[in-house]
């Protein structure tokens, strides 16, 4: 596999309700799949943190515990975390992970093993790896939406989450779109995920929002 890790894009717009900004990180394995043009008009800093894998061809299916190149993805992600806390316009208590399959693994991830970073997490056709699923009492508030008919991470790993959230009490949101694939956010659809991710981290992220941390 040849590692690509692409230098960060940042889109800053400060608030008219705070002096200091929520910020989001956007985690996605190609530079088409990132939602940085839908928080253009948003008081939102985002970091976009894309491209972690380069391939011949599209994504296959990912291997729980076999991924070589898991503590470079976790780094990255966790540098670029670190740098949105030492941001003076950022609250650092205000951080999301917006993640897209191999970025929403990650986000999951680094929400269960370190929860006071992150105050939500919005996971888009990703899964909590089997042997982090026991901290998932530790999740942050977390959105997860997934399409029915996904061959590359099966809709089974959104409903696992939800099901390991409920039992923990812990606060989300499940969206399972009916004959939707994986990347259907990106496609031509009248289904469009984007209004949910948007409302929930805006209700998460919001200086008077309880978190649930």
């Amino acid at each position: 596999m040849n590692i690509t890790v692409r230098r960060r894009r940042r889109v800053s717009i400060l608030p008219s309700w705070s002096s200091m900004a929520p910020a989001v990180t956007d985690q996605t394995t190609s530079p088409s799949r990132t939602c940085v043009p839908i928080w253009r008009n948003t008081a939102t800093l985002v970091e976009s943190i894309e491209n972690f894998t380069q391939t011949a061809g599209a994504m296959g299916p990912i291997h729980d515990d076999d991924i070589a190149n898991w503590p470079i993805f976790v780094r990255e992600v966790e540098s670029g975390i670190d740098a949105l806390g030492k941001n003076p316009a950022v609250d650092p208590n205000r951080i999301g992970l917006v993640g897209f399959s191999l970025g929403a693994y990650l986000s999951l991830a680094i929400g269960a093993q370190e929860p006071h970073q992150i105050a939500a997490i919005v996971d888009y056709y990703g899964k909590l790896v089997p042997h982090l699923e026991p901290l998932a009492k530790n999740l942050p508030p977390t959105l997860i939406m997934h399409g029915s008919f996904d061959e590359v991470v099966p809709v089974a790993s959104a409903h696992r989450l939800d099901s390991l959230m409920t039992n923990a009490n812990r606060p989300h949101e499940t969206h399972i779109y009916p004959g939707l694939g994986h990347g259907f956010n990106f496609q031509r659809s009248s289904l469009c995920p984007a209004d949910p991710c948007l409302r929930f981290l805006t209700d998460h992220l919001h200086p008077d929002a309880d978190s649930g941390r």
